[in-house]
């Protein structure tokens, strides 16, 4: 109790609206912080799927371009013997038209980028974990403030003076 007591005064709660409204406030940055959290990942899948078809239209570039010169009937053949390359290819082109990329960026700036929102992760990670540490100890708190008041209710039947003279 005494802790509790003391844990109240250090942080400004003198009475059960304080805790309750700081309790609220911590609830909800701890909801915030789990949904920065959840767009900061999306954009990094989407950055890692953007990532990973500018790879594969890199390496399937030269083949294209080798595909385009050869005469019709040789066309069909090579591209059976190079399918898989020509098809990642083919995928990475329609992906960048589908997204409106007119121009291809380079690995290094997605990857900058990757690294950038991968650090953004990481610290909104540090910040919900404080946030849930914050609203655990406030519940706890709120908890060991609501025993106590329960231990100095008057027991029902019982006479009030007898119950604070216990006290």
């Amino acid at each position: 109790m005494a802790k509790t007591l003391i844990y109240l005064q250090e942080n400004g709660l003198t009475d059960l609206d304080a805790l309750d409204a700081a309790l609220a406030e911590a609830h909800e940055k701890v909801k915030t912080s789990r949904s920065d959290i959840k767009a900061i990942e999306a954009k990094l899948n989407k950055k890692k799927d953007l990532q990973r078809q500018v790879l594969n239209a890199h390496a399937g570039k030269d083949l294209h371009a080798q595909y385009l010169k050869l005469p019709k009937k040789k066309q069909e053949k090579f591209y059976e013997e190079n399918r898989p390359a020509l098809m990642l290819y083919d995928a990475a082109m329609r992906y960048f038209k589908e997204n409106g990329i007119k121009t291809i960026p380079t690995v290094k700036r997605i990857q900058d980028e990757i690294e950038d929102l991968t650090s953004q992760k990481n610290a909104g990670y540090t910040e919900y974990r404080e946030s849930q540490k914050r609203e655990k100890e406030l519940q706890t708190v709120k908890a060991n403030i609501e025993t106590i008041l329960r231990q100095q209710e008057p027991v029902v039947g019982q006479d009030c003076k007898t119950h604070e003279q216990e006290i």
